[in-house]
């Protein structure tokens, strides 16, 4: 290859030996005999600018285009490229370059997780993905906490039996958390049992917060500088028009704060059921209550996406809402914290649409059908079990006990004696009858709540 620095000529070798298929790839700026190739890495960009370019190709108006097909010939100098935009739909054609200098640009990167320990292990994922490429692609600063990210990648690696954890091992007794790494293999036993692969189940208790916080400022700390890839490739000036959108709609609600997190205050009137993540919860008629929408941007496709986060935290005594963020109200507290996401393409859906969508799911008022959709909203008929069999618990002591009375009463009026009506209320046939009224009533009711929550 002619006229190629050494870390394009490992891209080119790599795309063509497919180790890089999972990547977007973006092409810009084909004028003045330039070219800029992007490769969408997890966590980089690999960008590769090509010189003294000669193709018939001109750029559509979008500043970029989607690569969906690239054949690279490492001898001539030529790529030929199937792309695609918004303006002009599919296109080939080939594009000859005389040189071409490739350098690495960490970004950071937003991942749609539900759970919160999934966002630590993204953040970690993001630097352990550059070592791996190429362990001079970290900076100093990464590479001074490499044991922690190396022991999150082991966790979340599926391959491992029994991943050794003294780092975060001692984080977490810094906190008196001695079970935290006990808790983890547990998780990964099971996964390999085939029970359950989540690694980090029953760490989003409340207690397990302050550990949290800490990994995530860590991690935070070394990425918040970087550009996302919206900046990247041009789409700064979109996400500004979108910031501005919801921004107003929720202000219009009554809310406060700078984009990207948003409150309020206020009272919770009414009794809801409601759903957080795989579990249900009945609250309500609450005073103080805390609200809160926080967006995250991220890039697919080329296209910009909002997250949306909604948390309700129910304020008792002692609470410091000051100090509250929307990561708060991920951590389970009782049926206290209630968190919910979803994400929307923001050019494709009405972004105020879905800003609406995330204050109602936030104050936990009813969704219409339509907007059930554009949230991709849907209920966990087992989340609804425990509320339904607590119900049903319920039904049946009342129910027993209603009959017994009665049994008891109508023997009396027959004319049994005390003795005997006392007899008929300690059978053992009650027993059964209120463990088959719970269960029925319990069931029903799930059926009951699992199909309105759907409507």
């Amino acid at each position: 290859m002619n006229n190629i620095d050494k870390l394009t000529q490992k891209i080119f070798s790599k795309f063509n030996d497919d180790s890089l298929f999972y990547c977007n790839i973006y092409l810009t700026g084909t004028e003045e005999n330039n070219a800029v190739v992007l490769f969408d890495m997890e966590g980089f960009i690999l960008k590769i600018c090509l010189d003294k370019v000669k193709t018939e190709y001109t750029m559509p108006e979008d500043s970029y285009v989607l690569v969906y097909e690239m054949c690279i010939d490492e001898n001539e100098n030529v790529i030929h490229f199937s792309v695609w935009s918004e303006e002009r739909g599919d296109e080939d054609f080939e594009l000859k370059f005389d040189r071409a200098n490739a350098e690495m640009m960490p970004c950071r990167k937003t991942y749609y997780s539900d759970g919160v320990w999934d966002i630590v292990v993204c953040m970690a994922a993001n630097i352990y993905d550059r070592y791996s490429f190429d362990e001079t692609f970290i900076s100093e600063a990464e590479r001074n906490y490499l044991p922690l990210v190396l022991e999150l990648m082991e966790i979340a690696d599926s391959s491992k039996a029994k991943p050794e954890l003294p780092v975060l091992t001692a984080y977490a007794e810094k906190y008196g958390l001695n079970e935290f790494t006990a808790i983890i293999l547990k998780n990964v036993r099971r996964a390999k049992t085939g029970i359950s692969n989540k690694r980090f189940s029953g760490l989003d208790d409340v207690k397990y917060e302050p550990l949290w916080r800490e990994l995530y400022m860590i991690f935070w700390g070394l990425c918040k500088d970087y550009p996302t890839i919206s900046e990247i490739i041009g789409l700064e000036p979109e996400n500004i028009r979108i910031r501005k959108n919801i921004t107003d709609t929720l202000y219009k609600a009554g809310y406060e704060g700078v984009y990207p997190d948003f409150r309020k205050t206020g009272e919770l009137k009414g009794v809801h059921l409601t759903q957080s993540y795989d579990k249900a919860y009945l609250i309500g008629c609450e005073k103080n209550v805390l609200y809160m929408v926080h967006c995250d941007e991220m890039c697919s496709d080329g296209e910009p996406v909002i997250i949306f986060r909604s948390g309700t935290i129910l304020m008792k005594d002692g609470f410091d809402s000051d100090t509250a963020d929307i990561y708060s109200s991920m951590f389970r507290n009782g049926g206290y914290h209630i968190s919910n996401s979803f994400s929307c393409c923001a050019r494709n859906d009405d972004i105020s649409q879905a800003a609406v969508i995330a204050v109602k799911r936030a104050e936990l008022k009813k969704l219409t059908r339509k907007e059930c959709e554009v949230a991709d909203f849907d209920k966990n008929f087992l989340s609804f079990l425990p509320v339904g069999m607590l119900t049903g618990l319920i039904f049946g002591v009342l129910w027993t006990l209603g009959m017994m009375i009665f049994a008891f009463l109508f023997e009396m009026f027959v004319g049994s004696s005390a003795v005997e009506a006392l007899q008929a209320i300690v059978d053992s046939k009650w027993l059964c009858a209120f463990g088959a009224s719970g269960l029925v009533f319990g069931l029903a009711m799930t059926v009951v709540m699992y199909l309105a929550g759907r409507k």
